[in-house]
């Protein structure tokens, strides 16, 4: 159920006091008298004015009842007649604020102002002066210090206006036109619109402020010392502009010189291992072909295009079951074998390392190293290895037997 909102008002007496102990009733139309349904009033509601006028009513909305086009009628000291809708509202309302029209329930228009005046009003605080015989204020109705009107006032003219006087007659204020000093300028004077140039005037340094001292902190044109670190000057400024604040150990060589350079062959490198640590076990590895864990792997710098030369020396212990061969290794697998010097790795292996005891054994293989060989800019030798059955075996390397790798990079074939 909504809440009751409190209505508001004050009456007054045809004199402004006012209007103590009225009898204020307010009747709900639209409803009926059924004290027995909920959020219905039955009867009327009753109250008068307190001794200033002024009476509250709390009355529930009209938008809380189940019946449409409800409305209150309020009549007071059985006279004034209003009929009001009343809203919503947590806070109190004034009843001039709801009244609505009786026939459309609309809210009435606010009331037009009075065009009289009230008499209690003339002659008194916060009201309206009146008029004495002479048709003048009485002078006790003036404000207090307000002072006297002056007998007479004077408008003065000066260079350009002209036709003052004392204001006791009517007065001509005329503008003086001309082009000589004293006189103004009328709208269509062409001097007003005149494009013309500023006369060429000069003055001594010492009338612009602070002009002297701030020419003495400049440095001069010819040959200037700075104290302190120049700023806005750009290497444009001082003819530098193709200058770059490059190391030495940056600078890039020129397009000729780069040209004559990669006409050049490349230096022979050379690297060689020999390993006599021990010998390498063969007990590893699947019957895929991949780098055998533990034996000793070379590398140099190559780039594609250079030859690359390798010589390995190397003997093993028999058996049937497991395949060797020297390989270029390329992240952890073979990517060149040397028996076919290709991608593709032989069925047995390298014939320098075959499953049969040898007496030392190697050979010398030959190749232009092409990019799927370089990783980080160097080629690495290693050994790859195919254990068809888990077998066991070794790759000996020890102070009697070594096992030795070369490597040359003979660089571009010219």
């Amino acid at each position: 159920m909504a809440s009751p909102t409190t209505i508001t008002y004050a009456v007054k007496e045809p004199d402004t006091s006012p209007y103590a102990s009225a009898p204020v009733i307010a009747r709900l139309i639209g409803a009926g008298d059924r004290s027995d349904t909920p959020g219905v009033i039955a009867g009327v509601i009753q109250t008068r004015t307190a001794d200033d006028g002024s009476f509250s009513l709390s009355l529930l909305p009209n938008s809380a009842f189940q019946d449409i086009d409800t409305h209150y009628m309020i009549r007071i000291a059985g006279i004034l007649v209003y009929t009001v809708v009343v809203p919503v509202s947590a806070t109190p309302v004034d009843l001039w604020d709801i009244r609505v029209d009786p026939r459309t329930l609309d809210l009435s228009p606010a009331p037009t102002p009075p065009i009289y005046l009230a008499r209690a009003e003339r002659g008194a605080v916060d009201g309206v002066a009146s008029l004495g015989a002479d048709g003048k204020v009485p002078a006790a109705q003036l404000p207090v210090g307000g002072g006297s009107v002056p007998t007479s006032r004077v408008i003065a003219t000066s260079n350009g206006l002209q036709g003052g006087g004392e204001l006791d007659e009517d007065l001509d204020l005329q503008p003086t036109y001309g082009t000589d000093a004293g006189t103004v300028c009328q709208g269509n004077d062409s001097r007003l619109s005149d494009a013309r140039a500023p006369t060429a005037h000069t003055h001594p340094q010492s009338q612009v402020t602070g002009l002297v001292d701030a020419l003495a902190a400049t440095a001069p044109l010819e040959s200037p010392a700075f104290t302190g670190t120049p700023t806005g000057i750009t290497k444009t400024h001082v003819g530098l502009g193709n200058v770059d604040n490059t190391s030495d150990a940056n600078k890039p060589v020129s397009t000729a010189t780069q040209t004559a350079l990669d006409g050049k062959a490349t230096k022979p490198r050379f690297a060689r291992q020999v390993t006599t640590s021990g010998n390498i076990q063969l007990n590893v590895g699947t019957n895929t072909w991949g780098v055998l864990t533990g034996a000793p792997t070379l590398a140099i710098a190559a780039a594609a295009g250079d030859l690359i030369e390798l010589n390995a020396q190397a003997i093993r212990q028999a058996n049937a079951n497991i395949f060797l061969d020297f390989c270029v290794i390329v992240a952890a697998a073979p990517a060149r074998y040397m028996a076919t010097l290709t991608g593709t790795p032989a069925g047995e292996g390298n014939p320098a390392l075959y499953h049969t005891n040898l007496p030392a054994a190697g050979g010398v293989w030959k190749w232009l190293a092409e990019a799927g060989d370089i990783s980080g800019g160097d080629i690495t030798i290693g050994i790859a290895i195919r254990n068809t059955s888990g077998a066991s075996s070794l790759l000996l390397a020890d102070t009697n037997l070594p096992l030795q790798l070369a490597l040359e990079n003979r660089g571009a074939p010219s």
